[in-house]
């Protein structure tokens, strides 16, 4: 009797410390949720760096134009303009060259 009683006792404990466990264990639900909404947060905030980091550099110029620094100014357009003109030079490249793979892998399409 004395031996049941223990495993009664053990079972029960048992039971206990695993309904405590799962107690313990987040929803997963709600791990998705906050994933999300951190995600989203951290968007915004990538948002609003990039806006105010646009309206800086539009005061800065406001700036320089006022000041009639208008070499400064042009120095910053002009090395602006290399880098924009680098990165389509780098895109008409990528085109031309899956142009020329598709008409390669499709010669019948002309």
């Amino acid at each position: 009797m004395d031996q049941d009683k223990v495993a009664q006792n053990e079972q029960v404990s048992q039971t206990q410390s695993g309904n405590e466990e799962s107690s313990n264990l987040p929803n997963t639900g709600e791990l998705v949720y906050e994933a999300k909404k951190a995600r989203k947060k951290a968007q915004e905030a990538q948002a609003k760096v990039e806006q105010l980091q646009s309206q800086i550099k539009a005061i800065e110029d406001a700036k320089l134009k006022e000041q009639e620094n208008y070499k400064q100014l042009s120095e910053r357009l002009e090395e602006e303009n290399d880098s924009l003109k680098n990165d389509a030079d780098k895109g008409r490249k990528l085109v031309d060259s899956l142009q020329k793979i598709w008409m390669l892998k499709k010669p019948w399409i002309l």
